[in-house]
This record gives structure tokens, sequence and C-alpha cells, in this order.
């Protein structure tokens, strides 16, 4: 928990995770309590009250961003690929709102991050994620 609070920026990461296990054991609803309730309670504990850790450089959270795009397309297959296989209807829908509130919590995020780069492979990884989230920018 220590690493949480040093690190703050990985509790997104941590959720996005939590939220595709419960996809995985058919409790699709779980992502609706992690983003919408627990998220926020979390960000007032943890916020940006907490230094980040020294001698991290930026080519570090540059990295980090990457990541978080590779995450962003995982989920979206992921998502996928659990909402073809739903049983039900109601299933299907709340797996497509976890996909929806993944790429809502963490893509848009990273993307718009990513546009305001200085031309290079970095804006364009922010210029494919927001086309994948059907955002323009």
């Amino acid at each position: 928990m220590r690493a949480v609070f040093r690190f703050p920026f990985v509790t997104s990461l941590i959720l996005v995770f939590l939220s595709l296990l419960g996809v995985y054991f058919g409790q699709n609803y779980f992502a609706i309590l992690l983003v919408l309730v627990l998220h926020p309670i979390l960000d007032s504990l943890i916020g940006r009250k907490q230094p980040l850790a020294e001698g991290l450089s930026s080519s570090f959270f540059d990295h980090f961003l990457i990541l978080t795009v590779v995450v962003v397309y995982a989920v979206w297959a992921y998502c996928f690929y659990f909402y073809l296989k739903a049983p039900t209807f109601g299933q299907g829908i709340l797996i497509a709102l976890t996909c929806g509130l993944m790429m809502g919590f963490l893509g848009i995020t990273t993307a718009h991050e990513l546009v305001h780069r200085p031309e290079g492979p970095l804006k364009w990884a922010g210029f494919i994620t927001l086309w994948i989230l059907n955002y323009g920018h």
C-alpha cells in the first residue's frame, strides 16, 4: 500500500485490473463501484497530497503513458471478447458499461496527455487512442 502512496498514478491501472477481474469472474457491476465510488474516495485520500517519488525522470512518465495506451487496447479487446460470450442481455450491457467506464476513466485522460506532446510517436499514440474511443481533439 505504501507504493500506492508514493506512486499515486499507479492507482488507475490497479482499478482497471480489478474491474477486469470482475468481468472475468462474472461480477460485471464491479467497475461501476470502483470508478464511481472507490476512485473518488481514493483520489481524496491520496490525490496530489503525496509528493512523487524522488528521482523519476520525464521519460519514466512517457513509458508509463505508453503502457497505459497498451492497457487501453487490451481492455477494449478483453471486454469485446467477454461481450461476445455474454450469456444474457443484461450481462452484455454491464460488460459494455465496464468497457466504456474503463475507456473513459483511463483512455481519454491518457490520450489527451499524449496529444499535447511535441510531434512524434507519443503524439500519434494519443491520436490513435482517441480514435478507438471515437473522440476527436
